[in-house]
C-alpha cells in the first residue's frame, strides 16, 4: 500500500507524488529512457577518435575527455578544465566533472525526462569544436 509517510522528512514527499502522479511503470519507463541515453553518448565518445571513456559506464553516467597524443597526463587535465570550462560558459548542465586516480574526466549524468538524442549530439559537437580550438594552444 502505498501512502504518505508523516514519520519521514519531507525529503521523500518529491519522489512519492511523482510515483503517485505517473505510477511506478512510467516512472520506470523514464529511469530506463535516461540510461539508454547516456548508453547512446557512451557510444558517440567511442566512435570519436579524440575522447575516450576513462570509467565503467554505470546507470545514468558516463565518465570521459579529450585527448591529445604527446600531452601529458598534466596537460590532459588542463585541457579537459579548459573544455569544461568553455561548455559552462554556453550554461550547458548536463557536464561536471570528477577526478578518479589523478585523472580529471569531465563526467555527463542524465536525468532529464526532456533530454533527446540531439542534446547529446549537440554535447559531442561543443566538445570537439572547443577541444579542436585549444589544440592550437598545444602545438
Amino acid at each position: 500500500m502505498m501512502s504518505l509517510a508523516l514519520s519521514r522528512h519531507f525529503r521523500s514527499l518529491k519522489a512519492y507524488m511523482l510515483l503517485r502522479a505517473y505510477g511506478r511503470e512510467k516512472y520506470s519507463r523514464l529511469i530506463q529512457q535516461n540510461i539508454d541515453q547516456i548508453d547512446y553518448l557512451a557510444e558517440q565518445i567511442r566512435n570519436e577518435p579524440k575522447l575516450e571513456i576513462t570509467a565503467s559506464v554505470i546507470s545514468n553516467i558516463v565518465c570521459f575527455r579529450y585527448i591529445l597524443d604527446g600531452l601529458s597526463q598534466s596537460e590532459l587535465n588542463k585541457l579537459n578544465k579548459k573544455i569544461l570550462g568553455e561548455l559552462w560558459k554556453s550554461n550547458f548542465g548536463i557536464i561536471s566533472d570528477t577526478t578518479i586516480d589523478g585523472v580529471y574526466m569531465l563526467r555527463a549524468c542524465c536525468v532529464n525526462h526532456r533530454s533527446r538524442r540531439e542534446d547529446f549530439d549537440f554535447l559531442i559537437n561543443e566538445i570537439m569544436k572547443i577541444g579542436t580550438e585549444l589544440e592550437k594552444e598545444y602545438q
